[in-house]
């Protein structure tokens, strides 16, 4: 995940993601991964939405990137239960 830009930088592409593919393993990890905090965003805290849908859209190709990306969304969520706006 890139750090958030606001007003003209949040116009600039991403930096492409040239790390290793996570290969099929890692892919059907990122997909039980996605779909467990789908159903913990919905149900419980709608405010992580907004950083899931990026983890989202990246997981058909996933790289080792996105892997550790959403290992890092995890352990927030793990670290964090009580976090508001």
């Amino acid at each position: 995940m890139c750090p958030e830009k606001y007003a003209a930088a949040a116009q600039e592409p991403r930096p492409t993601d040239n790390s290793a593919s996570a290969g099929n393993d890692g892919i059907k990890r990122i997909e039980q991964l996605v779909r467990t905090i789908l159903y913990y965003a919905r149900s419980v805290d709608l405010i992580t939405l907004m950083v899931f849908l990026e983890m989202g859209s990246e997981q058909a190709t996933a790289t080792t990137k996105t892997l550790n990306d959403v290992l890092h969304f995890l352990d927030y969520l793990t670290t964090h239960p009580d976090s508001t706006i």
